[in-house]
């Protein structure tokens, strides 16, 4: 009777251990629901890490990842993995290194294409905008200042005091001596005037215009007053005149020789 007890007994702890051990297995094993939220949820941090590690920038666009993309030098946005041209502008897209970018639209140049386009650095500072420029040039004389030195008297060149084009002179400085027979004849006809009026007097008034007339022939030869009264002085026509310069410059231009024979008019 005990035997009998015994193996019912012994077949149900068997069955409850069984089914104790069959459960215990069926909840380590994870069910079709709790899989797929497993899966769904590995698969959306799998995502998540993905995303953050996609190329960002230049990088996006390099599929074959040489490290180079070509990108539009006036249009930035546009930005291919293969050489070609801009669609909007024609130009031929420059390649560029995708190493380090971090925004897309940046565009690197290398440092020999930096060199061969002159590009430069500095601080930024105020500073006067200005350029020095070194060129070749043509001085060209202020017409409003221009003076041309022309007799009006014909004679001979007796001395040439400046001799040379370039030379610098001041107003006053000697510049010609002439020999003119005309000079010579007006100056005796001067001092026989200047004769007669002093012999007859002041009240004598042909005598006096006769004076006047030959004072203003030689003035109107550019005879000046204080070598009209040095010739009073002396009482003795010279033989040379001497011209002087009319202002300070610088002869341009040098039209005779010393000795030469001039004309009344003629631009010395």
């Amino acid at each position: 009777m005990k035997n009998k007890l015994i193996i019912p007994a012994t077949l149900l702890i068997g069955i409850l251990l069984g089914g104790g051990l069959l459960t215990a297995f069926n909840a380590t094993r994870t069910s079709p629901g709790a899989a797929a939220a497993t899966s769904n949820d590995s698969a959306t941090a799998g995502s998540g890490q993905q995303r953050d590690a996609a190329p960002s920038g230049l990088a996006a666009y390099d599929d074959n990842g040489d490290g180079v993309v070509y990108q539009g030098g006036m249009h930035p946005d546009v930005v291919q993995d293969e050489p070609g041209d801009c669609p909007v502008c024609g130009m031929a897209l420059t390649p560029v290194q995708v190493d380090g970018q971090a925004e897309e639209g940046t565009v690197r140049v290398s440092p020999a294409t930096l060199q061969n386009m002159g590009v430069r650095t500095t601080t930024v500072a105020v500073e006067p905008l200005t350029r020095q420029v070194r060129t070749t040039g043509r001085f060209a004389a202020n017409e409003q200042r221009v003076h041309a030195i022309a007799p009006k008297i014909s004679g001979w060149i007796e001395t040439l005091h400046v001799d040379y084009e370039g030379a610098r002179v001041e107003q006053g400085d000697p510049l010609f001596a002439i020999y003119s027979p005309e000079l010579v004849a007006t100056q005796d006809e001067y001092l026989t005037a200047l004769r007669n009026a002093e012999r007859l007097g002041a009240d004598d008034g042909s005598a006096q215009r006769l004076l006047r007339a030959a004072e203003r022939r030689l003035a109107y030869w550019d005879v000046s007053a204080e070598q009209i009264e040095r010739l009073e002085a002396t009482g003795t026509p010279q033989r040379t005149l001497t011209f002087y310069a009319p202002s300070d410059g610088t002869v341009t231009r040098k039209n005779v020789t010393e000795g030469e024979k001039i004309t009344a008019g003629q631009t010395l």
